[in-house]
């Protein structure tokens, strides 16, 4: 296109008053999709000018719209400076009119708006590529840190002999301790209640595979022979069972269930 687009606005508006169709002296401030669009250069200035003469409308509308480097939707800095070097230039004109209920429009725009427009499309698309590869990194560091930290308090001695009530505590110190992969963590919350929910899965696992075994009653019932107060029964009950479940602090009622059944069976061998 050799003339500037602001040229061919002012050019466009009198060939088509000279075809005696009216050019309103405003611009509309809104208007609905047009039913009917042509752009060019698909459809010429003379193709649209035979279009106009052929339906006669009785006025139609000739916008030439100024360039705002602040509309550009990118936050790339050579895509900016590039919109500010076109500030206030005309980068598109329009003719709308409208015949027996349609609105129709004809659109023509400045090369280097369109050439800057795809510019920021690829830069945006590049953006949510770069976007989605850190947060598929984020989801991977977040995964690999939930793994090694739940396997971390897990094989706490501590975490593991502590009673359901401090194993938060002791849950919270491994933590601590391991500042950088709590960082990645996406969820702490929801991970410390997984830590309980595996803690309670594990000692339920123990408490049914101890329970089958008789030989868990048999060593309990050796390791109490002898003691004489209920507290000590449970005390020593309470850490034999513990040593069997791979250090692992059973529930409270399990291990009553176990000491009355060692207890029976010493009463049998008295």
């Amino acid at each position: 296109m050799m003339r500037s687009i602001s040229q061919l606005a002012f050019d466009l508006q009198a060939r088509i008053e000279r075809e005696l169709v009216r050019v309103a002296p405003a611009a509309p401030s809104s208007h609905r999709p047009p039913d009917v669009y042509f752009s060019h250069p698909d459809v010429s200035e003379d193709a649209l000018l035979k279009m106009l003469v052929a339906m006669q409308p009785s006025v139609l509308f000739v916008s030439a719209e100024p360039f705002d480097p602040e509309d550009l939707d990118s936050e790339d800095i050579n895509l900016r400076s590039s919109a500010r070097a076109h500030a206030d230039e005309i980068y598109r004109v329009t003719v709308i009119w409208a015949v027996d209920g349609l609105l129709l429009m004809w659109l023509v725009t400045a090369p280097w708006y369109e050439e800057l427009q795809s510019e920021t499309e690829i830069a945006e698309y590049q953006a949510q590529g770069l976007d989605q590869v850190e947060r598929e990194l984020r989801f991977e560091r977040a995964r690999t840190a939930h793994s090694e930290l739940m396997a971390l308090v897990l094989a706490s001695p501590e975490f593991r002999a502590a009673s359901t009530s401090r194993r938060t505590a002791e849950m919270k110190l491994v933590m601590v301790a391991n500042k950088e992969l709590v960082e990645d963590l996406l969820f702490p919350r929801d991970f410390e209640k997984r830590v309980r929910t595996e803690a309670a899965t594990e000692v339920a696992r123990w408490e049914h595979d101890l329970a089958a075994d008789d030989g868990a009653v048999l060593r309990v019932a050796g390791a109490i022979r002898g003691l004489r107060t209920q507290r000590d029964k449970r005390s020593r009950t309470a850490d034999t069972l513990r040593l069997m479940a791979d250090g692992w602090s059973l529930t409270q009622g399990f291990i009553d269930l176990v000491l009355s059944r060692a207890e029976a069976l010493n009463e049998r061998r008295s």
